[in-house]
């Protein structure tokens, strides 16, 4: 009675198993093969038992049979590895994972040989059909007019496309993160950076214009837009995006993941996880080490209920399962099926084809149930990576900015066309699944369908730069100009397949090419005709130069003579008066010495006006100036030993930065320095030491681009001389510059109104500038902009 239970559970095994399982004795001669393996070669039982284990096998896998399988069979007891077995209603090879081992009585004699064999064919059609997706996406990156780059949830860049890195000149990981912002051009950079990063936090669809430029120096403008991408929960996974050169069409490269290596799950002499569950309960009676292992358990758990062994599966619909085929009697047969086990104290995802059989005793009731499983997460998963990399390309391709279409066959069937490329052609999405030709009839008589026959013959990809190309849009026929290319697809074995087609409009631009053409020519004949007008102007302008300098001298000689003549009255005057102080005070009322200091000051002040009129006339002509390197420093040494008694006077506390070079005249700039320095000693608040502060910085480009009165060809330092007096309002800066012009009372303080007129005619001819900044009773800044390099 139990030897004849025994054997019911071993044939509802062997008969259960989804692998072919058979026995053949010592020389090959097949014994049996189970109900799979008859299904598996197309043979019956009978057909079966009159063959050798060599005519089961394909002809290819005789030198393996013979020459590797059975001696290591005689010397190891046991071989697994690949072979063919045969279909025999077809002829063809059928791959299978083969297990081979002899079987032995207890005292260790070899009855017969067992072998078992998993069927190959779906997990190497999943393996074919990953990497002919995984091919398709590296041919459409390749072919891609656009850089294509992708972000994660953080907006740091985790792809570029090898466009981009051809466009920079440097390599991807100089580009991961934020690295690619250091390749665009610094006036664009805060500017794609701002508009960048609003983009992202507002997960909006992004779209900007920049320019970029490669390590050899070559600058570009690009087209950049992205769409933020969200996962089948709806959680925000980053951006996906291109960008476009708008002069040329470019290429981008994607890879897909390398998928994982499937586990083998064949241990022991069966080829399956195998265990049988007692009563209604469940209780593990028998487990294998393959089930074990794939529960993550030991031999602890036999003996008891699945649920105390496994409990991890409450909640999970596996107990209901097995419930219902011992309540029922029907077998339960599992494809791919999730599971949540815990292994290695981890609860892991992984699936499973199994069947849940019905064990019965010799009379008929059933008493537990026989579990076969087979692990096939990692075919799952390959399943899962081809379906996700057809998204991924279809969504590439329908939200792809340029107009992208994918052609199969030779008869160029569209399989696969975005919205941008219907739009292109004028067309709706009726011409999906049609033949080009049928789609888009207009294009009998022209060259593109030849084009792409040579294609698919040739299997070399074809460029166009602004071709053009008759459509119907619209109702009528409409000629068009477009950048696009034709890019051949190949499968696994380098046939070619299809045909990807990426196009971008540049009607616009060949119509604004055409138009400049016309431009030019137009502006060629004004060129012509202008060049002769300026010939003529020039030679007025050299005669009107020539009177000039002559005038520019005259008025130079005529105003030192006019000041010669004019300082020896002046000088008699102050002579007179000082006798008159010195000798003939006794005899002067208060009123007459009152006159007499009036007509004293008056004097000197008219021979200091004097002067300084001299002085602005020399100023006036920068002819025959002499110009050089001028150390600063050297220059202020020699002012502050000129003024050193009114400083010792006023006690001023000087404060001075290191002074640079400029470029300029010695004399002209000693003037402009001991101006500068004077008026800060005299407008000094009462009561209170002057404190004067000079220093000098590198003037920016910022302040350069403000000030039109400096050369954009040269580079500038800027002088500051700041004080503590009493100041001014700003609406006065410009006004204190004009000659004979005061603010303050000469009474209060002494001077002409000239030496700010002087300082500004100096830092004019230096081609520089000088400004001012102040506020009443705050002191006063002078900036002075002087060139630190000679002229162009």
């Amino acid at each position: 009675m139990i030897h004849q239970q025994e054997d019911e559970r071993l044939k509802a095994l062997v008969n259960g198993s989804e692998e072919c399982m058979g026995i053949a004795d010592m020389n090959g001669n097949l014994l049996f093969v189970n109900p799979y393996g008859l299904q598996l070669t197309g043979l019956t039982l009978a057909q079966v038992k009159r063959m050798n284990l060599l005519e089961f096998c394909s002809a290819d896998a005789y030198w393996l049979l013979t020459q590797e399988i059975l001696p290591t069979l005689k010397q190891e007891g046991r071989w697994a590895g690949n072979v063919p077995f045969r279909s025999f209603p077809s002829g063809k090879a059928i791959p299978v994972h083969m297990k081979a081992s002899y079987l032995k009585d207890k005292s260790g004699h070899v009855l017969n040989l067992l072998f078992t064999a998993h069927d190959l064919r779906a997990e190497l059609a999943s393996r074919q059909s990953l990497q002919e997706s995984e091919a398709l996406f590296r041919n459409i990156t390749t072919a891609s007019t656009a850089a294509l780059w992708i972000t994660d949830a953080q907006l740091h860049i985790t792809y570029v496309s090898q466009r981009w890195i051809d466009w920079t000149g440097e390599p991807l990981n100089q580009h991961v993160g934020f690295g690619w912002l250091d390749f665009v051009v610094e006036q664009d950079r805060a500017q794609t950076a701002e508009r960048f990063l609003a983009d992202f936090h507002a997960k909006r669809n992004h779209k900007n214009q920049f320019r970029i430029f490669n390590t050899d120096g070559t600058i570009r403008w690009v087209d950049c837009s992205g769409s933020p991408q969200f996962n089948e929960q709806g959680n925000f996974t980053g951006y996906i995006g291109a960008i476009l050169d708008v002069t040329s069409t470019v290429e981008a490269q994607h890879q897909l993941l390398n998928s994982q290596d499937r586990l083998q799950s064949i241990i022991l002499q069966a080829p399956v996880a195998i265990s049988l569950l007692m009563g209604r309960s469940m209780v593990i009676e028998t487990a294998n080490d393959r089930i074990l292992e794939l529960w993550g358990k030991t031999e602890a758990v036999i003996g008891l209920p699945l649920t105390q062994a496994l409990p991890e599966i409450e909640g999970q619909p596996f107990m209901q399962l097995l419930e219902g085929v011992y309540d029922t009697g029907q077998a339960h047969y599992g494809i791919s099926t999730l599971a949540r086990l815990e292994r290695g104290g981890v609860l892991q995802d992984c699936y499973f084809d199994f069947v849940y059989a019905p064990l019965r005793e010799a009379e008929g009731h059933i008493s537990g149930v026989m579990v076969i499983a087979t692990e096939v997460t990692e075919q799952v998963r390959i399943r899962l990576a081809l379906e996700a990399s057809e998204r991924r390309f279809r969504k590439l391709i329908e939200e792809a900015p340029m107009a992208t279409g994918l052609y199969k066959g030779r008869e160029l069937q569209v399989e696969l066309v975005n919205e941008a490329m219907i739009k292109l052609w004028g067309k709706d999405k009726s011409v999906l699944n049609k033949k080009l030709p049928e789609a888009l009839p207009e294009l009998e008589g022209q060259p593109f369908l030849q084009i792409l026959d040579d294609v698919f013959t040739s299997g070399k990809a074809y460029h166009a730069q602004a071709d053009p190309v008759d459509l119907v849009i619209d109702g009528r026929m409409q000629r068009g100009y477009y950048n696009f290319t034709y890019k051949p697809l190949r499968n696994e074995f380098g046939e070619v397949y299809a045909i990807l087609n990426m196009a971008v409009d540049v009607t616009q631009q060949m119509t604004s090419q055409k138009a400049l053409e016309k431009s030019q020519k137009q502006y060629q004949l004004l060129a012509s005709q202008l060049e002769e007008r300026v010939a003529e102007r020039t030679l007025e302008l050299d005669q009107l130069n020539q009177e000039l300098t002559l005038t520019n001298n005259n008025l130079q000689q005529f105003a030192y003579a006019a000041s010669h003549d004019l300082q020896e009255p002046l000088r008699k005057i102050q002579t007179f008066s000082s006798i008159l102080a010195e000798r003939h005070t006794a005899g002067l009322t208060e009123s007459g010495l009152n006159l007499l200091h009036r007509i004293q000051s008056t004097a000197d002040r008219m021979s200091m006006l004097v002067k300084d009129v001299l002085d602005y006339s020399r100023l006036t002509t920068t002819q025959g100036l002499e110009q050089k390197a001028v150390e600063l420093r050297e220059l202020l040494d020699g002012v502050l030993l000129d003024l050193e008694m009114p400083l010792q006077e006023e006690k001023v506390e000087l404060v001075i930065s290191p002074l640079p070079t400029v470029w300029g005249n010695a004399r002209q700039l000693t003037q402009l320095l001991q101006n500068l320095l004077s008026n800060a000693i005299k407008f000094h608040k009462p009561g209170e030491h002057p404190r004067v502060e000079i220093r000098t910085q590198k003037a920016t480009a910022e302040e350069m681009a403000m000030l039109p009165q400096l050369s954009p060809f040269r580079t500038y330092i800027r002088l500051d001389v700041s004080d503590n007096g009493i100041g001014f309002e700003e609406e006065y800066k410009e006004q204190i510059f004009q000659i004979f012009q005061r603010l303050n009372s000469r009474d209060n303080y002494l001077g002409t109104g000239i030496g700010l007129t002087l300082c500004r005619k100096v830092a004019e001819n230096h081609q520089g500038y000088i400004t001012a900044q102040s506020q009443p009773g705050q002191g006063a800044t002078f900036q002075v902009f002087l060139p630190d390099s000679p002229p162009v």
